[in-house]
């Protein structure tokens, strides 16, 4: 079994939950600007938690493993 996923094979919810950790990460990025590389990324993490409900562990997996995507209307 391959562990890879196909684009096509994750469901449009997941994506759009990844979608939002990317955008809350891309706010706090404009929000600290050149200090953003500066502050702990487990700081980072706990805000994106705060907001979306994730653990650590799930927020980093998800900005060090996924892009940010765009869901296509067929």
């Amino acid at each position: 079994m391959n562990k890879h996923r196909v684009k096509e094979d994750i469901p449009i919810r997941v994506i759009n939950e990844h979608n939002a950790v990317h955008s809350i990460d891309n706010e706090l990025r404009n929000l600290y600007g050149e200090v953003y590389n500066a502050i702990s990324r487990a700081y980072i993490y706990r805000l994106i938690a705060a907001r979306t409900g994730y653990c650590e562990k799930q927020i980093a997996y998800i900005l060090n493993h996924t892009k940010m995507s765009e869901i296509l209307d067929n």
